[in-house]
């Protein structure tokens, strides 16, 4: 749900509520007057109209505006009338069919290896929101049938950041980003950087505001030679977000983040190698094919210790040197003790590579 609230209009009263259903339409309900009710209001008059617009905005590109609705009704929607409730507020629903979904993302298998493409290159792979859920929908997959995975963009650029297009609002206090945030890119970050298996990005253009935050929550990054990052959201008017302001500073220190974030300072791929922000810079037309290389030798190993391994390096950064050593000491109990370790001694004293794939758990 986006909510229920109350929306006063003059002298009419609405209760309503807004439902995004799982085939991408919505529902809205509201007290058996609704439909004509509605129909004489413009989206801006009313309390959810901010949230129902950016939604529509989502699905339908950055063209769609708080026109009439009674237009909007007529030339876009599939309505179905329906009577839903009991006792006294006897509700109707308008069931909105606003699935208008485009490929924003690519998935390919390659053996082990996931590839996950950002695909809008005409926007240079800005996020809105069904490239976010075409990240977590990947990301889901790969843990099913992958054992590492490849992050990358189509075109010129990895990710310039969020699509500010779809963010408009006709509130004159501006978008809720907080809100933003919260249901579409928090979601998406949390599927790359808490992945059960290693992630790797392949940087292959620019990586700019939250496609560099997204760049960063990846494992391990390989960059073309004509990649750079670049924060960006100070430009704007905006503080970093995406896990940006935790992760420069782990990887640079604080001194070296504020500059970074405040000057929107462009750090291109060599540089980026040289301050630790990236493993290697190739050429343009190889960064692909190396990042599926790395993920490949990653797919050899064991997801369960790398991925332990990430969690025991990023915690340990908050913690005292006893507390990291005690974390340390109860994950590798629970290592010590798998089919895994097991087959990786025998093949150390066998002289031979482990085949983790063959382990029977």
């Amino acid at each position: 749900m986006f909510g229920a609230e109350i929306a006063e209009t003059g002298d009419i009263h609405l209760a309503t509520a807004i439902q995004l259903n799982s085939d991408d339409s919505l529902t809205i309900f509201g007290r058996e007057n609704v439909v004509n009710d509605l129909r004489g209001l413009r989206l801006r008059d009313i309390s959810l109209a901010g949230q129902l617009v950016r939604h529509l905005r989502f699905v339908h590109g950055p063209s769609f505006g708080s026109g009439d609705f009674a237009a909007f009704c007529c030339a876009e929607l599939s309505v179905t009338i329906g009577l839903k409730g009991t006792g006294t507020g006897v509700f109707r629903p308008l069931r909105f069919a606003t699935s208008r979904r485009t490929m924003s993302v690519k998935y390919q298998l390659d053996g082990d290896v996931a590839v996950i493409t950002l695909s809008r290159p005409d926007r240079f792979n800005a996020i809105e929101v069904n490239l976010a859920r075409g990240v977590i929908e990947s990301m889901e997959r790969a843990r099913t049938e992958a054992r590492a995975v490849v992050v990358t963009g189509e075109g010129k650029a990895f990710c310039s950041g969020a699509d500010l297009s779809v963010l408009e609002s006709d509130d004159d206090q501006g978008p809720d980003l907080e809100e933003f945030l919260d249901n579409v890119f928090h979601p998406m970050v949390h599927a790359i950087t808490d992945a059960p298996v290693p992630v790797v990005a392949a940087v292959n253009g620019v990586a700019a505001g939250a496609g560099m935050g997204i760049a960063l929550g990846c494992d391990i990054r390989v960059m073309a030679d004509s990649a750079f990052f670049t924060s960006a959201f100070t430009a704007i008017g905006l503080a970093p977000d995406s896990g940006t302001t935790y992760w420069l500073p782990q990887h640079l220190g604080v001194s070296k983040a504020i500059e970074l974030a405040m000057t929107n300072k462009r750090v291109p791929a060599e540089e980026a190698y040289r301050l630790g922000l990236c493993a290697e810079v190739v050429p343009d037309d190889e960064v692909v094919t190396k990042a599926v290389e790395l993920a490949k030798s990653l797919a050899d190993m064991v997801p369960d210790s790398l991925v332990t391994t990430r969690n025991l390096i990023r915690g340990a950064t908050s913690l005292s040197f006893e507390e990291a050593l005690q974390k340390e000491k109860r994950e590798q109990g629970r290592l010590g003790k798998t089919a895994e370790h097991r087959e990786g001694v025998a093949a150390f004293m066998e002289k031979r590579k482990p085949n983790y794939r063959a382990v029977q758990k």
